[in-house]
């Protein structure tokens, strides 16, 4: 590995841990008896375009059930839908993206610590901070999922009744 690959891999590793680092609090319990704890939080800006793409989907769909006789409403439903949608895939990809950063930092710091490790004892402590690890970035990335919610169904035009 050349010198500015690993410098590439350090940055990337440095920022994924900031990034990881910022989740909310969960704590996963290692064999060695250190309790490595990861927070998380996901951006404030994804957050923000979520929350208002979430709340304009909401308007929209409650102007439609008011008057569902009218085409122009379900334009702009499906609309708000769909800029909806793309948010929360969006958000989705963010986390997922998060979760794979933390899981290649904790690859090559397991990779790092088990070259740099003599005995059985510090390998098998390697192996638990990997494990330890990875179990929080899962957590994290599915309370982060199952924060966002489920994505509603795509909205259906009405259909007037056949005589």
């Amino acid at each position: 590995m050349t010198m500015m690959n690993l410098r590439k891999l350090t940055t990337r590793s440095a920022a994924a841990l900031v990034f990881v680092a910022s989740f909310s609090p969960i704590s996963a319990q290692a064999d060695s008896g250190a309790t490595p704890s990861t927070t998380a939080v996901v951006p404030t800006a994804a957050a923000a375009d979520f929350s208002a793409a979430q709340a304009s989907y909401k308007a929209a769909l409650d102007i439609y059930a008011a008057s569902k006789q009218n085409g122009a409403d379900f334009k702009n439903v499906l609309q708000a839908f769909s800029t909806f949608q793309s948010a929360y895939k969006d958000r989705v990809k963010a986390i997922n993206q998060a979760f794979k950063d933390a899981a290649l930092l904790a690859r090559n710091n397991f990779q790092a610590g088990l070259a740099a490790a003599k005995t059985a004892a510090a390998k098998a402590k390697n192996r638990a901070t990997r494990d330890a690890a990875l179990v929080s970035a899962t957590l994290a990335r599915d309370n982060a999922v199952a924060a966002l919610g489920a994505l509603p169904t795509r909205p259906v035009k009405a259909v007037k009744a056949s005589k």
